[in-house]
């Protein structure tokens, strides 16, 4: 009685997987018209729709230095990492015998430093 039921369990199980393959299998012929129906527009339609799908995709841009001469053009977080070593530009912080000057506008934000 007990390999009855196995077997019963099993040939219910192939049954399951048969409905299955057949609901897949018309699934995909679906699909597949659908797709060929698709490709049979005039390629100058279909490209008329592909241009009004877009994924558009926005970067958050950095704005540059107050001084365009200067290489590096995109501002660090660090306030020691605008020191200047070149002594071209009073926007810059300057290294002095130890001591970091901040730029006015960093003095504003984070107060005066020691």
């Amino acid at each position: 009685m007990l390999r009855y039921k196995c077997y019963y369990d099993y040939e219910h199980c192939l049954e399951d997987i048969s409905q299955l393959h057949s609901t897949l299998l018309i699934a995909w012929n679906l699909l597949r018209s659908l797709l060929h129906s698709l490709k049979s527009y005039q390629r100058a339609i279909f490209l008329a729709i592909s241009r009004q799908i877009r994924i558009h995709e926005t970067f958050w841009k950095v704005l540059r230095q107050m001084n365009p001469y200067v290489s590096n053009k995109w501002p660090l977080k660090l306030p020691c990492a605008y020191l200047n070593t070149q002594e071209s530009s009073r926007n810059l912080a300057k290294y002095t015998k130890g001591n970091v000057t901040l730029p006015y506008y960093l003095e504003d934000e984070l107060g005066p430093h020691y």
